[in-house]
């Protein structure tokens, strides 16, 4: 609030929860504000507390990036010279805090004259549900923004990787960072994630033979059936992510593809495309990013997904009084500690122009 305060009246969501006569019950209010898709609810679809749930000052965990070459034909009674291993690398994470909130007054909760407990319950619900959203929200556009070396790979940053961050055009670091998550890409081979290329202005020759390839690369598997796709939690963790104009040229791909298969009546089913079984998902974030052409993220979440701290896991904190100043108003916050943590760059894949 203002030093100077501010008009009941101004405070729309007050007046307009209170009004009589609504149409919906007092525990449903239509939300209209919600993202087409959530990435990040796939990601951890199907994962208990003790993968996603992690104590500690960072996020750490080992892969081994490197062979030992220890292999080697030998004579009878040959000197073998054995040597130690050290094949292991330490990915470390550090830990980010997000946090949202809503705010309320005394004449808010007091002033409800058209039955004060139903209309309070839905006020206070509707404040409630936009704080989770919020939540929710930011972090699925934080998955994808724009790689950044100083907010997200230092530990003085205040960022949470994207996946931008981990899958990169050539495979190697984003551009500006040497490491990503302490690891060097370009020493460390293995670091590095599958990059295949179409031809820009040739999509629809190029495109089908860049997803061939990138389908061996990755060793994906098919399906047995939609179905199975959508029952199976394993499953749901592969997808392929493009923008809006990805999306179109795909399906307008797969109807020129497929024109002698189908009827007219039938050209509505390539509107939600898929390859090999798996799902093409427009992300609505990666549309303001504007590519010249489309890019295809091919995304294997068993080995990429959020990591949340035990001890600030959307915690709620119970309402703030304003203080002296403004004693007759509270405040309620939610923050939780995460980060995104991708333990295979190997295993994450991109289609670019090239």
């Amino acid at each position: 609030m203002s030093a100077d305060g501010t008009a009941l009246l101004e405070f729309n969501d007050f007046v307009t929860a209170t009004k009589p006569k609504k149409i919906s019950p007092t525990t449903q209010i239509l939300n209209d504000t919600a993202k087409q898709y959530y990435a990040i609810g796939d990601m951890l679809k199907g994962r208990g507390n003790e993968e996603v749930v992690q104590n500690g000052q960072k996020i750490i965990d080992m892969v081994r990036l490197d062979t030992s070459n220890s292999f080697q034909f030998y004579k009878p009674n040959q000197n073998l010279q054995p040597r130690g291993v050290d094949v292991l690398s330490q990915l470390t994470c550090n830990w980010r805090f997000a946090a949202t909130n809503f705010a309320y007054t005394q004449e808010q909760v007091s002033l409800n004259s058209a039955s004060p407990e139903t209309n309070w319950v839905r006020l206070l619900s509707s404040w409630r549900s936009a704080m989770q959203q919020d939540m929710w929200d930011g972090m699925e556009t934080a998955l994808w923004a724009d790689a950044d070396n100083a907010e997200m790979e230092t530990e003085t940053g205040n960022t949470a990787y994207s996946i931008p961050a981990f899958v990169t055009d050539d495979g190697l670091a984003p551009a500006g960072f040497t490491t990503v998550m302490g690891v060097n890409p370009t020493t460390k081979v293995n670091y590095r994630n599958q990059v295949e290329e179409y031809t820009a202005g040739s999509f629809t020759t190029t495109a089908f033979p860049a997803f061939d390839r990138m389908w061996q690369k990755l060793n994906w598997q098919q399906p047995g059936s939609s179905q199975e796709w959508f029952t199976s939690t394993e499953w749901r963790k592969f997808k392929i992510f493009t923008d809006l104009n990805g999306i179109t040229q795909m399906t307008d791909l797969l109807r020129q593809s497929n024109d002698r298969l189908t009827t007219p009546t039938d050209a509505g089913g390539y509107n939600m495309p898929t390859y090999g079984g798996i799902p093409v998902k427009r992300v609505v974030e990666l549309d303001a990013k504007a590519f010249a052409n489309p890019k295809f993220f091919w995304i294997d979440a068993r080995f990429m997904f959020p990591v949340f701290h035990s001890d600030r896991y959307m915690v709620e904190e119970s309402p703030i009084r304003g203080g002296p100043n403004q004693p007759f108003s509270w405040a309620v916050f939610t923050n939780t500690y995460y980060n995104i943590f991708c333990r295979s760059r190997r295993r994450q894949g991109i289609v670019v122009a090239g």
